[in-house]
């Protein structure tokens, strides 16, 4: 992922001490930047992944109580579900065809015949197949349900418009879609919540509040860049320049005959999934591609399962790079 030059500065900048006021300010800064992008109140910051951040939210359901609704359309919604096994949440899994988009309908019929489900866990971008699930959608069926939503917002936030105002708990991340460094796990919240001695210390959002953001040692450089990717400008624009290379690209590739597993409707922009032909190798295709410095996605095991390969757009991507990744792409294609 293409990174901007003021982000890598910024994250090559001098460390500072997590204790020091002026540490402390950036990530108070830095809070209130990703307020204002996604309408959440309360925002922590952990170091780690993705994975990371959701383990805190399945910490939080396990102190809420009550049984859950996790739903999946893929691999990502499937991983939810691990999540909630193995912190013991007692569920039910609504489970739907890869690329198959939520039926709200059943959804809510679901709830309003179990009056025992107190939440409900989602991704929104769900990036195995591009699929993305409508979160204004639930959030009004949960609101209609009085059931608690959680979001998985990982390749979601900083691609489409993500307000999470209503959500209960959601989680990103500080790489993909803000386009900043991996290392930091973003968990939202629109509730106080207090420290509690039931919860892993790590994971307790409840005592990350009380110390100001930053009860542990903390990476002042992963902060700082991220802080500097969430004042690109105006998000909308970006939002717009985003979709307007989706819509480039996937008119090109289906011109070209390629099949891509989500239709425009229902898909992310920052996601293109290409199914390709049974006689083409995904991975022969995708270390091609990145022998010409073109970095697709392609070596996770549930892309190789079903031959996909991914265009992510995420980080500084611009339409002469669109363009020439189609080039290589379809020529390597042709010679098969």
């Amino acid at each position: 992922m293409e990174v901007q030059q003021g982000v890598r500065e910024a994250f090559c900048s001098p460390a500072l001490s997590h204790r020091t006021d002026r540490f402390l300010a950036i990530v108070a800064d830095t809070k209130e930047l990703l307020g204002q992008l996604t309408g959440a109140s309360s925002v922590a910051l952990l170091l780690g992944s993705g994975t990371l951040g959701n383990d805190a939210v399945a910490t939080q359901l396990k102190v809420l109580g009550g049984r859950g609704l996790v739903l999946s359309n893929g691999e990502f919604g499937d991983r939810l579900m691990n999540h909630a096994e193995r912190f013991g949440l007692p569920f039910v899994a609504m489970v739907m065809p890869w690329g198959t988009p939520y039926d709200l309908d059943k959804i809510e019929g679901f709830l309003a015949g179990h009056k025992d489900i107190s939440w409900l866990w989602s991704t929104h971008c769900e990036t195995s197949t591009g699929i993305l699930n409508d979160l204004q959608a639930l959030k009004k069926i949960c609101k209609r349900s009085g059931v608690r939503l959680c979001m998985d917002c990982t390749s979601s936030l900083g691609t489409v418009p993500v307000d999470l105002r209503g959500v209960y708990l959601a989680t990103s991340v500080s790489g993909k879609g803000l386009a900043s460094f991996p290392g930091l796990a973003l968990v939202f919240h629109n509730h106080v919540i207090g420290s509690d001695s039931r919860v892993p210390r790590y994971l307790d959002l409840g005592y990350y509040h009380e110390q100001r953001g930053v009860p542990f040692t903390h990476s002042s450089n992963l902060v700082q860049a991220v802080n500097m990717a969430l004042r690109r400008g105006d998000w909308q624009d970006h939002f717009a320049e985003v979709q307007r290379l989706n819509t480039l690209l996937r008119t090109e590739l289906e011109k070209a005959g390629m099949k891509l597993f989500a239709g425009q409707a229902v898909s992310s922009p920052a996601v293109l999934c290409i199914i390709l032909p049974d006689e083409v190798s995904s991975l022969a295709i995708g270390g091609r591609l990145e022998e010409r410095g073109l970095l697709l996605s392609f070596r996770s095991g549930y892309l190789v399962e079903r031959n996909l390969i991914q265009i992510c757009l995420m980080g500084d991507i611009c339409e002469g790079q669109c363009r020439s990744l189609l080039a290589v792409l379809l020529d390597l294609l042709a010679a098969f």
